[in-house]
């Protein structure tokens, strides 16, 4: 694939005003899956709600990993992948 070697994945959630059960489950999955890869998934733009239910759901996934705009998650990104042992 086209960016096969990416090692931060970030989503904006800022149509999401609130999560369903299926959904947060699905992105706890899609978390756990990206960091088996060695990957890391950053949500950004995360409403109130949503940062409640995927913290309370899997707080070890999601600590320091929900964002509320997209600039700070690419920040995080950015840093992170500066400071990796290559």
């Amino acid at each position: 694939t086209r960016h096969a070697d990416a090692r931060i994945l970030i989503i904006s959630l800022e149509e999401s005003a609130d999560l369903d059960s299926t959904a947060a489950e699905s992105l706890i999955e899609f978390a756990q899956q990206l960091k088996l890869q060695q990957k890391t998934l950053l949500l950004a733009r995360v409403k109130d709600p949503i940062r409640q239910l995927l913290l309370s759901l899997a707080h070890e996934k999601f600590v320091d990993k929900l964002f509320w705009s997209v600039h700070d998650a690419v920040v995080n990104a950015e840093n992170t992948l500066r400071d990796a042992p290559d």
